[in-house]
């Protein structure tokens, strides 16, 4: 999503929904990464890209 302004790393779920998180572990910013992972919506959380909604990751691990 690096063509979107202020984009940087995202989440792309099953349903082709788009979760922003705001603080992705760098070991898992690869592309086409199949991921588990546990979140928290940030609704209150101003994102700077124009696609997706912000969240906190609480867990993750690879599924790869």
């Amino acid at each position: 999503m690096s063509g979107l302004d202020g984009c940087r790393y995202m989440i792309l779920l099953e349903d082709s929904t788009y979760l922003n998180p705001m603080n992705l572990p760098e070991d898992y910013r690869k592309q086409n990464m199949s991921i588990c992972f546990s979140f928290e919506y940030k609704p209150s959380i101003p994102s700077v890209c124009m696609k997706g909604k912000m969240i906190e990751i609480k867990e993750i691990k690879a599924l790869n």
